[in-house]
């Protein structure tokens, strides 16, 4: 039975071409992965959370993670991937909630306890859990399990172009003054 190993390689500032390889020879291309980032910037306090508050700024909770997805497409979310400023790993766990809308029933501020609509849950693509992050060195990075094996599938409300987030705190967590955490997640989407 031959080998079949996944390649990847970077095709423009910020998309990953997937090509697989069979018994050493590669195939042709077989999907593209677009990473979509978002950022927040939490208030310059060191005011711990607790399980079940939100991240956020002053004014938003909402990662709105646009570009390469069309208006009202479909696609999947592939992966997620988290780093942020400062390096303290201590309980440094959350959950990235992923929407198909920016419409939806949020937390406005940073701590804010969470808790979505009932409605909100066909708005609901999937979470990607961070169980733990890494220190390496003057920051720290993360990868997400997402709910669904083989990632979470979305189709967008309407006119939408991009997935929303939000991050909830899953432990007691004592932050960086101003830390900003910073989230890309891998999208194969449709792009026409």
């Amino acid at each position: 039975m031959p080998e079949v190993a996944n390649l990847f390689a970077i095709d423009g500032p910020r998309a990953v071409v997937l090509r697989q390889a069979v018994g050493g020879d590669a195939l042709a291309v077989s999907e593209r992965i677009n990473l979509l980032a978002a950022s927040l910037a939490r208030p310059a306090n060191v005011t711990p959370y607790t399980a079940g508050q939100a991240f956020g700024t002053g004014a938003t909770c909402l990662f709105a993670f646009t570009g390469a997805v069309v208006a009202g497409g479909k696609g999947l979310v592939t992966s997620a991937r988290a780093a942020k400023t400062t390096d303290n790993i201590t309980n440094a766990s959350f959950r990235l909630w992923l929407f198909n809308t920016a419409t939806f029933t949020a937390p406005a501020l940073d701590q804010a306890a969470l808790g979505f609509a009932f409605t909100d849950r066909l708005k609901l693509i999937g979470m990607f859990n961070f169980a733990s992050m890494i220190d390496v060195g003057a920051y720290a990075l993360g990868y997400g399990v997402p709910s669904l094996e083989g990632g979470l599938p979305f189709d967008l409300a309407g006119v939408e172009t991009q997935l929303t987030g939000i991050v909830e705190i899953t432990g007691a967590y004592t932050p960086g003054s101003g830390e900003t955490l910073h989230l890309e997640i891998g999208v194969r989407a449709e792009t026409t």
